[in-house]
């Protein structure tokens, strides 16, 4: 629920002292389209790793895997982009769970934010409280972890 008499500064964070939690998406005027130009970016980088097969080498490319025998916590990313690139949901969601939801929530607000940029003028923006933040940053944590314990257990699997 949003409040309407939350004092929203230009920062997108509220500068309120609320107990309640508050994050808003609203359009903006005069602004770069942020959103669409990373889901533009993003959707070229997996067609890029579809072409040129980088999903498919016969070697790791990961650094710290290479090292140490288990997976960082951005593993698969590349190979579940590229499986997304193919549209395979199911095979990059095995891959990399939390790097494909967040490609697909970019993809999504990416393209909302053309959306409204072509037929308004405007741009989407992601404004939020101070302790919306702070309740964000703890679940990313989390999930990062639970995402990297995934990982690891998968490949040992």
């Amino acid at each position: 629920m949003i409040d309407q008499a939350a004092d929203w500064n230009g920062a997108g964070l509220s500068t309120e002292r609320s107990k309640k939690l508050h994050v808003r998406i609203v359009v903006q005027k005069g602004a770069v389209p942020v959103g669409a130009i990373l889901a533009a970016s993003s959707a070229l980088g997996a067609v890029i790793i579809r072409i040129l097969r980088f999903d498919q080498v016969p070697f790791t490319l990961c650094t710290f895997r290479a090292i140490t025998g288990i997976p960082c916590m951005s593993c698969g990313s590349t190979r579940a982009l590229a499986r997304l690139a193919a549209f395979d949901l199911a095979a990059a969601f095995r891959i990399q769970p939390l790097f494909t939801v967040l490609m697909l929530g970019v993809m999504a607000f990416g393209i909302a934010d053309l959306a409204v940029f072509l037929v308004r003028r405007r741009v989407l923006s992601v404004q939020w409280t101070r302790r919306s933040v702070k309740w964000l940053s703890i679940v990313v944590v989390v999930l990062v972890m639970a995402n990297w314990i995934y990982l690891i257990y998968a490949a040992r699997a």
